[in-house]
């Protein structure tokens, strides 16, 4: 495990060809979640999506500011020599997104912020409980991928696609199961995590804040907030979407962030 304000080198996949778009996922997440979108998107840019410190297969850290995030993703730029990169973040990548453009402005050409608001949110109990239960799971005893799946239901009371999406953490690695995301830094972090972002400065990047329409992660009176940051913001809905937007609508986000990157007039 890296020290305190160490920054880590983050573990990323790479796909298509053009301009370079840098993906971020949300808690939870991984830059396998977001491989429908790259595979859409490989035709136009070359997609880089990353796994965020203490997820997927990146190094796990004790701690996960958005300012260590946003540094650990202008560590990954800086390597890759990349230039005039688009970034797009969903949830918690989205606040690192926008705290990469606030904090190092030259490291990125154009934003995309997906359902997040520069904002502190009040939900993180649902989380917590689910960081909780997947402590409680006894992983000595875990022989089936479906018990996990069966207790976490129990536990949780949530809809199968929620189980799903906590269990792809899940990986079966030297003869037992383990999870590869860090559940004990999480539980740690998570006031961080779900509090507001460094606001010292503002930015004139070309951004584009989705929302999805069935979400209440960004309001109408998170409208002028994002611009008063983000002062060539546009903010624009998806229609029936919830927080998971990209997941949910495929086809309408992904056209959405195509014709903002490739600078059509109609979003």
């Amino acid at each position: 495990m890296s020290s305190d304000l160490a920054p880590v080198e983050l573990n990323y996949t790479k796909i298509g060809n053009g301009p370079a778009l840098i993906v971020l996922h949300g808690l939870f997440g991984s830059s396998s979640n977001w491989r429908n979108i790259a595979n859409k998107l490989a035709d136009d840019f070359t997609i880089y999506t990353l796994d965020a410190r203490n997820h997927g297969d990146s190094p796990w850290a004790n701690t996960m500011s958005y300012e260590e995030m946003a540094a650990d993703v202008a560590g990954f730029i800086d390597r890759q020599q990349i230039k005039n990169a688009a970034v797009i973040g969903h949830s918690m990548g989205g606040k690192t997104a926008m705290t990469l453009a606030l904090n190092h402005p030259d490291k990125l050409d154009k934003l995309i912020v997906a359902d997040i608001a520069p904002k502190a949110y009040s939900h993180g109990g649902s989380h917590k409980h689910y960081i909780h239960n997947m402590l409680k799971l006894d992983l000595d005893l875990l022989q089936q991928r479906k018990q996990a799946e069966s207790f976490l239901t129990d536990q949780l009371n949530e809809p199968k696609p929620v189980i799903q999406f906590l269990l792809q953490n899940l990986v079966f690695k030297n003869n037992r199961y383990q999870w590869r995301i860090n559940l004990r830094s999480l539980e740690q972090n998570l006031a961080v995590i779900m509090g507001n972002i460094t606001t010292a400065g503002l930015s004139d990047h070309s951004s584009l804040f989705l929302f999805g329409e069935n979400s209440n992660y960004i309001t109408a009176d998170d409208h002028s907030l994002i611009k008063t940051l983000f002062n060539s913001a546009t903010v624009t809905g998806v229609a029936n979407a919830g927080h998971w937007l990209h997941a949910e609508q495929p086809v309408e986000f992904t056209e959405k962030v195509r014709r903002f990157l490739l600078g059509s007039d109609k979003i």
